[in-house]
Order: C-alpha cells, then sequence, then structure tokens
C-alpha cells in the first residue's frame, strides 16, 4: 500500500498509523507534518478506506506507540511500561521469570548491557534449571 518515495515520514504497524513531519524550525515540521498527513488521507481514501476520529490524533509533540515514548528530543521509554515493571510481583516459577524477561527486554534499546545482567535470569528459564 505504501510507496516507499512517498512515504518517508510514516510509519504502519498493523491498522496504526504514525505520521510525522522535520523540519529546522517548528514551522517547517508542521508544514511538513501536514503535507504527509494530506498525502496520507488522499491514499486511504482512494482506497477507500477510512480512519476512527476517536482514534486519530494530529499534532501531536509526544506519542507512546507500541511501548516507546516518541518525542521532540527522540526515542524514549515509555514510563507506563516502566512502572508496569516494577509493579510485578517477583516471579516464583519459570513462566513468571520467562514473562518478567520479555517486559524488560522490551525496554532493552535503553539498557546497556542488559543481556549480560539478565544472564543469571535467563539461566533459569533453561530447561534444566532450580525452578524443574
Amino acid at each position: 500500500m505504501v510507496e516507499e518515495r512517498q512515504w518517508k515520514r510514516l510509519e504502519a504497524i498493523a491498522d496504526d498509523f504514525l505520521v510525522y513531519g522535520r523540519g529546522k524550525t517548528m514551522e517547517e515540521a508542521i508544514e511538513n507534518h501536514n503535507e504527509n498527513i494530506e498525502n496520507l488521507f488522499k491514499r486511504l481514501r482512494a482506497l477507500g478506506m477510512t480512519l476512527n476520529p476517536n482514534k486519530t490524533k494530529l499534532l501531536q509533540t509526544e506519542v507512546s506507540y507500541y511501548g516507546h515514548l516518541l518525542t521532540s528530543q527522540g526515542l524514549q521509554a515509555d514510563p507506563s511500561k516502566i512502572t508496569t515493571i516494577k509493579k510485578m510481583a517477583v516471579p516464583t516459577n519459570k513462566k513468571e521469570l520467562q514473562c518478567f524477561l520479555g517486559m524488560v527486554n522490551y525496554l532493552n534499546k535503553f539498557l546497556p548491557n542488559l543481556s549480560t545482567v539478565s544472564e543469571p535470569l535467563r539461566l533459569l528459564t533453561y530447561e534444566k534449571s532450580l525452578w524443574d
């Protein structure tokens, strides 16, 4: 659906679209954003597709998108994901530990040396572990 050269400021995952603009000034970024939105609307209209107005947010300076927070300063960990991890109970079995490691791993780009630090916990998820 999306032609590479026309859609340099569009990210799509399943039925979620993230359209953004860039520019040297905020005005340029907004103008670029509006052009990209207009192109998306034209394409969706041509395909007979519609957007849910209740889920549509325009001109956002901060967006939570698939577990990450996109801001004008760049990509950040979504604070709600960090809160969820902090509130998790201490794992008492292999399945709970795998769930915890999966949640933490989702934020690996923000956690230097995560692989090294979490290795002792990963070892507990192997077939022959203390929980077997």
